[in-house]
């Protein structure tokens, strides 16, 4: 799997938690599934502990289960609202998202996710959108957008 591709999978495995709060991998896998993450492939047991792994590594956020509800979740939100890479990330994503709809509404492009996910070389731009629409800071973003391009 490309790396490009492991990371976006994190960031959403991390973006899903941080919105929901708490999800079963049950729940989490209809929701993977549901945004077409990796071409209908679920995601495994096995892939999501290597994933948990892996974000904890690079971002410094942990993701712990609570063993008698198999509910997974955020244990130290705190570290996505610091100052550091990982809310330029998420912001960066959903800005993206914002940005496609915008520019696809002035232009006139009829299928704008296909296209600029094509264009941009990314997945998943409709759910970035729709991350962005519970985000004040992409509201703000998207009225700034909404004054420059018209």
């Amino acid at each position: 799997m490309k790396a490009a591709q492991l990371f976006r999978q994190y960031i959403w495995i991390i973006n899903a938690l941080r919105v929901k709060g708490k999800l079963t991998l049950s729940q989490m896998n209809k929701m993977w599934m549901d945004d077409c993450m990796t071409n209908g492939n679920p995601l495994a047991r096995t892939s999501f502990n290597r994933h948990r792994e892996a974000i904890q590594d690079l971002f410094g956020v942990v993701i712990d289960c609570e063993e008698k509800t198999y509910l997974y979740y955020i244990s130290n939100p705190r570290v996505l609202s610091d100052d550091g890479l990982g809310p330029w990330l998420f912001s960066t994503m959903t800005v993206h998202g914002v940005l496609a709809d915008m520019l696809a509404e002035r232009l006139g492009i009829a299928n704008k996710w296909k296209f600029f996910e094509q264009l941009w070389l990314r997945n998943n731009m409709r759910g970035d959108y729709n991350t962005a629409l519970d985000q004040k800071k992409s509201l703000e973003f998207q009225e700034r957008l909404k004054n420059i391009i018209g």
